[in-house]
Formats: structure tokens, C-alpha cells, sequence
């Protein structure tokens, strides 16, 4: 995980800062489930970049809108590992609606 510290200002006119402290994931298996069901349309170019800034950071779209340009494109450009898939030796979405994924080592199937 990389830390991350976003400088924003809450209201554009006014020179006060503010920041926030983010932990973003570098590697699959740091991503969480709400993060993993979004992959396949990031791969496939669905998502707009804010959508992935919200999802990925979990801020509102609000936040992603103070955001400078080269604050956006640092935090991109570490999400590249995404875009090349890897194989899981777990599976990472435990429970799915009524579905459950088996134990490790495919126990209870």
C-alpha cells in the first residue's frame, strides 16, 4: 500500500488548505472486494477517471473535483499494475449475493 497525501482547497477562493490521508493499493492482493468488482471495467475502459479516483480511493466525487490535474495523474499512473492480470491462489470475493466462494485449498466443495 502508498500512502498518499492529497492538498485540496475546500473552497477555491479562500488560501487555506486542507489534506487528506489516503492509502492506495499497489498490488492485487491489497485491493478490496468493492475495488476487485470494479477491474473488468476499468480493463475494459468503461470508467471514467473519476470513477476510478472514487472508487480507488474511496472519496466522493466531490473531492475528485478539487483535485489538480497532476494530483489525478500520480495516482493513475500507480494503477497501471491493473491492467496486466495475475493469478489468485484464494478467491478474493468471499460471498457474492447468496453464492460462497470455497475455503483455501478448495475445502467444503
Amino acid at each position: 500500500m502508498l500512502d498518499v497525501d492529497i492538498h485540496y482547497r475546500p473552497v477555491r477562493f479562500l488560501p487555506w488548505e486542507r489534506h487528506k490521508k489516503i492509502m492506495l493499493p499497489t498490488k492485487w492482493d491489497e485491493l478490496t472486494e468493492k475495488q476487485f468488482i470494479f477491474v473488468p471495467d476499468l480493463q475494459r475502459g468503461i470508467l471514467s477517471e473519476s470513477k476510478i479516483l472514487q472508487v480507488f480511493l474511496y472519496v466522493n466525487r466531490g473531492f475528485v473535483k478539487k483535485m489538480d490535474f497532476s494530483q489525478k495523474d500520480y495516482i493513475l499512473s500507480h494503477l497501471t499494475f491493473l491492467k496486466k492480470p495475475e493469478p489468485f491462489e484464494y478467491f478474493k470475493i468471499k460471498e457474492l449475493s447468496i453464492l460462497k466462494a470455497p475455503k483455501p485449498q478448495l475445502e467444503d466443495v
